[in-house]
C-alpha cells in the first residue's frame, strides 16, 4: 500500500508540469512596411507576449498596409480568417464609397471585420506660414503640398477634402511626401502643407510626427488650418460627414498657433480580425493589452496616443464595432458597457 501511495506521489509530481504547461498559439499579425508605425507596434507586441503571456504569441509581418490589408479581408476572407491586421478609421468609409484604392463600392464593409482595438489617433490638415490663412476658403489659388496620393492621411483624405467639399476653391496640390511637403512650405515653394499629429482622442497625450518635428525645428511661426462651417456643411450635404469626421480641437492643444475654434479630422488606426476569428483568442488578445498597456507605452513611445490610458482603446467605438471576444474582455473591464 505504501509503495502504491508513493508511486501515485511521483506520478502526480513527473504529470504535473505537463498538465499546467500549455500550448503555445501563435497568431500572425500583418501591418504594414518595415519602419511603419504599426508595424513597430506588432513588434513590441511579439516581445511583450513572447515574455509575459504564457501561451500567446503575436508574429509580426510586413504586409500591404492598413488599406491593403482591409482589402484582402474583403476580397479572400477565408486567407485572413486567424490573422491580426490593421484597419485605418477611414479604410471602410473609401470601400463602402468605392473610391481609392478600392476597386468597387464594398456595401456594408465591415459586416464580417471586427475591431480589437484602437492602436493610433491622429488629428490633422493643413498648416502654414501666413497668418492669414485660416480656413480652407483663404487657399484660392495657393499651392498646398501633400503626400504622395497613395498615402491616405498624408495625401488622398486632404485631397477628397479640397476637391469633394470645397469645389470653389481653386488650389494647385503638389504630391511629394510628408517631410517634402513640410520643406516645401518652409522654404516658400507651398503656401500650406499638410500636417498631422499623434493625439490622443482625449487631447491629454501627444507625439509629433517627423513632419511635425521639422517644422517645429525651423523655429518659423506656423498656424494651423481648419476647416470653415461651409466645408462642414458640404460633407454633411453630401453624406460624407464620416469621411471628413471633423472634430473641434480645444484652443493651446497642438503646438504653433491655433484659432479659438478649430475643426480638423481625426483619423485612427484599429487592430482587427475577421469575425470568425478564434473568440477565445480575440479574449485572450485584447485582455493581455488591458493589463499591460502602460508597459507597452513604456517600450514604444509611438504607441502613447492610444496606450497611455486603457479607455483610448476604445475611443469612438461601439459594441457592435467589437469582436465578441474584444467585447467580452472590455466589458470585464469595466471599458464599455
Amino acid at each position: 500500500m505504501k509503495k502504491a501511495l508513493i508511486g501515485v506521489f511521483i506520478l502526480f509530481i513527473v504529470c504535473t508540469p505537463l498538465l499546467a504547461a500549455e500550448k503555445e498559439v501563435k497568431v500572425p499579425f500583418v501591418t504594414s512596411g518595415l519602419g511603419s508605425n504599426v508595424y513597430s507596434v506588432g513588434l513590441t507586441l511579439e516581445a511583450l507576449t513572447a515574455e509575459l503571456h504564457p501561451w500567446l504569441r503575436i508574429s509580426t509581418a510586413e504586409g500591404p498596409g492598413c488599406d491593403g490589408c482591409f482589402y484582402g479581408a474583403l476580397t479572400d476572407p477565408q486567407k485572413w480568417a486567424n490573422r491580426i491586421f490593421c484597419v485605418g478609421t477611414n479604410s471602410p468609409k473609401l470601400a463602402s464609397r468605392g473610391l481609392q484604392p478600392y476597386d468597387k463600392q464594398y456595401p456594408d464593409p465591415m459586416k464580417h471585420v471586427k475591431i480589437l482595438t484602437n492602436y493610433n489617433s491622429m488629428f490633422g490638415f493643413l498648416v502654414t506660414l501666413n497668418p492669414k490663412i485660416k480656413t480652407e476658403k483663404d487657399l484660392d489659388g495657393k499651392t498646398v503640398a501633400l503626400g504622395r496620393i497613395a498615402q491616405g492621411a498624408w495625401g488622398l483624405m486632404p485631397t477628397i477634402v479640397l476637391k469633394n467639399f470645397a469645389p470653389d476653391v481653386k488650389v494647385k496640390l503638389d504630391y511629394l511626401d510628408p517631410n517634402s511637403a513640410m520643406q516645401a512650405m518652409i522654404d516658400g515653394r507651398a503656401d500650406a502643407a499638410v500636417a498631422w499629429i499623434l493625439l490622443s482622442p482625449d487631447f491629454k497625450t501627444q507625439n509629433l510626427t517627423p513632419s511635425l518635428v521639422e517644422l517645429v525645428a525651423s523655429k518659423r511661426k506656423f498656424y494651423w488650418v481648419g476647416y470653415s462651417e461651409q466645408l462642414r456643411a458640404k460633407a454633411e450635404q453630401m453624406g460624407w460627414t464620416d469621411v471628413l469626421d471633423a472634430h473641434e480641437i480645444p484652443p493651446g492643444v497642438l503646438p504653433g498657433n491655433m484659432p479659438d475654434k478649430m475643426y480638423i479630422t481625426w483619423q485612427g488606426g484599429t487592430l482587427a480580425a475577421m469575425e470568425t476569428f478564434p473568440e477565445n483568442i480575440a479574449y485572450e488578445f485584447v485582455k493581455f493589452l488591458i493589463a499591460n498597456h502602460a508597459e507597452l507605452v513604456k517600450r514604444n513611445d509611438q504607441t502613447r496616443s492610444i496606450f497611455e490610458s486603457a479607455a483610448n482603446m476604445v475611443a469612438f467605438l461601439t459594441p457592435e464595432d467589437l469582436h465578441p471576444g474584444a467585447l467580452k474582455a472590455y466589458r470585464e473591464a469595466g471599458l464599455i458597457k
